[in-house]
């Protein structure tokens, strides 16, 4: 017997809006390590390390080895300041 889903109903003050901190925190969202272009739609893998929150690792084959991006890092343009004192963080379950 397969094992069921487990729902939680979550009511409209428990969604948090990341756009504001995706367009401040991620500066690269199109070039990976190697400077390719990242196909976001052919991607089969992610993975995060805790202990590097800068790197996202991906890769495009379900086994193998994984290539970089690196998020935080601006490919070109001037650095913004950044305002966090309208953000509430996250809290995990």
């Amino acid at each position: 017997m397969k094992k069921g889903y487990l729902v939680k109903e979550l009511k409209m003050d428990e969604f948090k809006d990341l756009k504001y901190l995706s367009t401040k925190y991620i500066a690269n969202r199109n070039k990976d390590l190697e400077n390719k272009t990242v196909q976001w739609l052919k991607i089969k893998r992610l993975h995060f390390e805790k202990s590097i929150p800068n790197v996202v690792y991906f890769s495009y084959q379900s086994q193998g080895s994984y290539r970089e991006l690196h998020v935080y890092e601006k490919t070109a343009g001037r650095p913004e300041s950044i305002c966090l004192n309208n953000f509430t963080p996250l809290s995990y379950v």
